[in-house]
Parts: structure tokens; C-alpha cells; sequence
């Protein structure tokens, strides 16, 4: 019996002895499993923290060179613009008139976006007039007259055999009084070139080539001026 007793004793021992290694073993485990978890947390951090760095990055060479874009834009489009006030000016200089545009283009504003606005102004003898709009009507024929004449030149400077030296204009001085309508008659004849130019108004003064069409009916008729 002391022996069973003994036997029984030492086998319980034992099996406390398997029983806190069994559980030394499954603490050692969990904290290595824990370790590693940590690990990978902090190496996934690191790689998350690395790709945001980098989008981060891509993202300001991105918009970098959208405000780059956006000023090449910019510049290009004011070239033209000033391009255009001058060829305008020289025509104004040219028909001797004292009227003068000043062309405002495109600008940047502070948010990186483009203001697409053109602002015109004035000048008579070189005094300010203001806007465009402040301008009499024969004044702001002769402008957009003297505008329109520019860019023909433009695109004749562009064109294939120097393009054509006709310029077509439909009604743009139908607020005009008969003054303004011939001193815009005038500056066309000036430039030497030929010109369609049509208007509702009447004038007095004779021209070698003049057309006057009636309507009657609802039927255009096209005759001389008698």
C-alpha cells in the first residue's frame, strides 16, 4: 500500500511537472505570437507610412505641374492677347484716330485657379476713358472694326499664300448714328483693302461701290443707290 501510495504520489508529481510545461510552453508560444503580431504591425506601419510619404509626394509633383501648365496657359494666352492690342492699335494708328485698347488677359488668382476674363479700356489721345462700354457707339465701331481688321491680319499671317485680303462685317453698327457708320466707311477705305460691310443705317456720303438691299414682302431686293 505505501508503495501504491508512493507510486501514485510521484505520478501526480509528473504530471504537474507535463501540466506547467504544457502551459510554460503555451505562454511562451502566445508571447511569441504576440511579439511577432507586433512586429508586423509595426513593419505594415512603416510600409503604409512609406506609400502615404510617397502619394504625398506624387500628389505635389502632380499639382506642381498643373500650376505649371496652368501659367504656360496663361502665358500663351496673354501672348495672344497683347498680340492682338497691338495689331489693333496699329490700326487705330494707321486710320489716324486717337483712340487707343488696352488689353487685360488672363491671370492666375490666389487658389491657383485661371480667371478667363479679358477687361478692355480705353484710351483717347492718351487720356483714360475707362471701359470699353463707356465709349460712344461710333467710337466702339470703330474699335471692333479696328479688332476685327487685327485678327484677319493674324490668321492671314498664319494662312497658306498670305489668305485673303477681304474682311466681311455684318451689322456691327446697328447702334451707330450716320456719323459713326462713315467714319468706320472711312478707316475701311483707308486700309485699302476690300470690305463687305453691312448695316441697317443710312448715309449720305457717296461711294463708288455701294449696294442697297430692299426688302419688300418677305423678297430681298438688291439694287444700286440712286
Amino acid at each position: 500500500k505505501k508503495f501504491d501510495a508512493w507510486k501514485a504520489d510521484k505520478q501526480n508529481g509528473l504530471n504537474k511537472i507535463a501540466e506547467a510545461e504544457a502551459k510554460a510552453k503555451k505562454e511562451a508560444a502566445a508571447e511569441a505570437l504576440k511579439a511577432e503580431k507586433a512586429v508586423n504591425e509595426a513593419i505594415a506601419k512603416k510600409v503604409a507610412d512609406k506609400k502615404q510619404r510617397e502619394a504625398v509626394v506624387k500628389f505635389n509633383e502632380f499639382k506642381e505641374q498643373e500650376q505649371r501648365f496652368v501659367g504656360f496657359k496663361t502665358h500663351l494666352a496673354n501672348t495672344k492677347i497683347n498680340s492682338i492690342a497691338q495689331i489693333t492699335n496699329k490700326v487705330l494708328q494707321d486710320v489716324k484716330s486717337p483712340l487707343r485698347v488696352h488689353l487685360s488677359g488672363f491671370t492666375v488668382t490666389k487658389t491657383g485657379k485661371v480667371r478667363d476674363k479679358i477687361s478692355i479700356s480705353v484710351t483717347r489721345d492718351g487720356i483714360d476713358c475707362g471701359s470699353f462700354l463707356k465709349c460712344s457707339a461710333g467710337e466702339r465701331a470703330r474699335i471692333m472694326f479696328a479688332n476685327i481688321v487685327a485678327m484677319q491680319r493674324m490668321t492671314n499671317l498664319n494662312a497658306v499664300g498670305g489668305g485673303l485680303n477681304l474682311i466681311c462685317i455684318d451689322e456691327i453698327m446697328d447702334s451707330c448714328e450716320e456719323a459713326g457708320i462713315m467714319g468706320v466707311a472711312d478707316i475701311a477705305n483707308q486700309l485699302g483693302i476690300t470690305v463687305l460691310l453691312i448695316t441697317q443705317g443710312k448715309t449720305t456720303e457717296s461711294y463708288p461701290h455701294e449696294l442697297v438691299v430692299t426688302k419688300r414682302c418677305g423678297v430681298s431686293l438688291i439694287g444700286s443707290k440712286s
